[in-house]
């Protein structure tokens, strides 16, 4: 009956041991959420593993597997190692990827409780030498200063890197809080163009800044007049918000749009001769939702998006380059 136990608990050991291994590389490679349930999952099995190792050794030491000191032995590194395991994998489920001996740490993981296994099964089946019961336990008790020795450097790397992180987005606040400080204080009639060096940022990239002056753009009393006169002057910069600044699509600014179109999609392309379509896509990104909102006014900017297609023509072909080609086509079928 007592082997028929010990089997099992043995199988279960073992499954869970390999699976806890094969979890641990994959604390970082998905969503938050992936992540969160994988570290989770895998400390709940490792509280059931080591439970499980505990009975695997109670029930060798009832069946008078240790002989001599050496139910003491197991008892020591059970304790160390399971311990050091669990320190461990919590350890591993709060550091940041990619730090300092973490693949190391990864394969510690299923290695404690492996060589507590192989303690526990060696004693239960077998009356092993000394010196083989020797090495297992010399080994498990390795592997537990290994893990510690090992998790503190990695654990001041990851805090080093949450700590730069930290100053570096408390230094882009403080940057952007400075900047709006200066867009308050500009004067209510201040013009439009000592607004528009605060809205030309990547496209992709939030800012406070931005919006503040975004803002400050669209209750404007003259916006439509000087983003007409901004736009009749050749800046790009208006035309890669047009769409966002709250005016109307009048002839006029259909007329200065369409200039500003013209010079600007000229220039575009590749800015060496196998730049993918894909690097330089956040600049073209913009552009088709404000020919579209052109067209949708009642402009006619057709031969402008073919005027652009011609500059994304340029790169090389690519499946980025096919959407933005598909979309550019879609609008020059559209009547304004």
């Amino acid at each position: 009956m007592s082997t028929a136990v010990f089997v099992i608990l043995l199988c279960f050991a073992l499954l869970a041991s390999v699976l806890i291994g094969s979890w641990v590389p994959d604390f970082h490679k998905s969503d938050a959420a992936g992540q969160g349930l994988t570290q989770g999952f895998s400390v709940v099995l490792d509280i059931a593993l080591l439970l499980d190792i505990a009975a695997l050794l109670l029930v060798t030491g009832s069946r008078g597997g240790f002989a001599a000191l050496w139910g003491i032995v197991a008892t020591l590194i059970f304790v160390a190692g399971a311990i050091a395991q669990f320190n461990l994998l919590i350890g591993l489920t709060k550091l940041e990827a990619g730090v300092r001996n973490e693949s190391i740490l990864q394969i510690l993981v299923p290695a404690a409780p492996l060589l507590l296994i192989a303690f526990a099964a060696l004693h239960f089946f077998t009356r092993p030498p000394a010196a083989a019961a020797a090495a297992i336990a010399a080994a498990s008790l390795a592997v537990a200063g290994v893990s510690f020795a090992f998790l503190a450097p990695a654990k001041a790397e990851s805090q080093a890197r949450v700590d730069e992180r930290t100053r570096l987005w408390q230094q882009e606040r403080d940057r952007q809080q400075a900047l709006i400080e200066k867009i308050k204080a500009l004067p209510d009639d201040a013009p439009i163009a000592d607004l528009i060096p605060y809205i030309y940022v990547p496209a992709r990239q939030e800012s406070d800044s931005r919006q503040a002056a975004l803002n400050r753009i669209r209750s404007h009393p003259d916006r439509q007049a000087e983003i007409e006169a901004a736009l009749a002057s050749g800046d790009a910069r208006v035309f890669r918000w047009l769409a966002d600044l709250n005016v109307a699509v009048t002839p006029e600014l259909c007329k200065a749009a369409r200039s500003c179109a013209r010079a600007y999609f000229t220039g575009l392309g590749p800015t060496e001769p196998q730049q993918h379509f894909a690097d330089a896509e956040p600049v073209f990104e913009p552009l088709t939702a404000h020919l579209r909102w052109l067209l949708e006014g009642g402009c006619d900017c057709r031969p402008e998006a073919a005027l652009l297609q011609q500059s994304v023509e340029k790169f090389p072909d690519g499946f980025e380059r096919r959407l933005y080609l598909n979309e550019l086509q879609t609008l020059q079928q559209r009547a304004p």
